[in-house]
């Protein structure tokens, strides 16, 4: 880390206030130090070099369970291996639940893809600038 002011900024020829980076990061150029006369203390100005993260996307998989009709479901679920033929195995037969429920859901709430960008800023600031 290195301090970036190398002049006074309080009117006693001390240097009080601090403005810190990494030594070769380049973020901070430009700096200056203005008396606005308001105060013992001296204004800091610098321009920051910083850009704004790239929201992160993330992919998900849901289905629209409220559009499948129970009694629907209960028809198709009947038509499958795990009714008609069920395993005297259990862990076949926890697969024939897995699978038939499965390809039951498929037809009726198959599976949708969204992406959501988790964006840097509140949903507020959203709508804000939206309107």
């Amino acid at each position: 880390m290195v301090q970036r002011v190398d002049k006074r900024t309080h009117q006693e020829d001390n240097t009080l206030d601090m403005l810190v980076d990494g030594n070769g990061s380049g973020i901070t150029s430009n700096i200056r130090v203005v008396d606005p006369g308001l105060s013992d203390h001296f204004l800091l100005m610098s321009d920051i070099n910083a850009r704004r993260p790239k929201p992160e996307v993330q992919r998900f998989s849901f289905r629209n369970f409220h559009s499948v009709d129970p009694v629907d479901f209960a028809a198709n679920l009947k038509m499958t291996d795990v009714y008609i033929n069920p395993s005297d195995d259990v862990d076949s037969f926890c697969s024939q639940i897995q699978s038939s429920v499965t390809a039951v859901l498929d037809g009726l709430a198959p599976i949708k893809s969204r992406k959501h960008s988790s964006r840097w800023f509140s949903d507020a600031a959203i709508a804000a600038k939206r309107t």
